[in-house]
């Protein structure tokens, strides 16, 4: 028999949406990414890239942090086919690549033994 939960939540902005998401995403597939790599995730789905500089100052304006450290936290999440290169542009992977309107998640958890 199926347990049936509904929960709704509203924020302000679609990057609220997107960390919240990512966030899901994380721990649901026990990737154990770092807040700082899923406001990259949220950012890179929202603003399209976050290849050029003007791109990851306006993230650092928006999260901290400084720029050079996004090469290794962007490097991670191209390994873990979160993120992916095209034509020199660091995007996010376009099964992630949602519109972060209204989302309807639908979980399925189940033990095993």
């Amino acid at each position: 028999m199926a347990i049936r939960q509904e929960l709704k939540k509203e924020y302000p902005s679609s990057i609220e949406v997107a960390i919240k998401y990512f966030s899901i995403i994380s721990v649901m597939n026990d990737l154990k990414l770092t807040k700082t790599e899923i406001n990259v995730l949220a950012f890179s789905s929202t603003h399209g890239s976050i290849s050029s500089r003007r791109k990851k100052k306006e993230f650092v304006s928006m999260f901290g942090g400084a720029v050079s450290t996004l090469g290794n936290i962007i490097h991670r999440l191209v390994k873990l086919e979160m993120l992916e290169k095209v034509d020199g542009k660091t995007r996010i992977n376009p099964v992630f690549d949602i519109k972060f309107q209204d989302i309807l998640l639908q979980l399925h958890i189940n033990a095993t033994g």
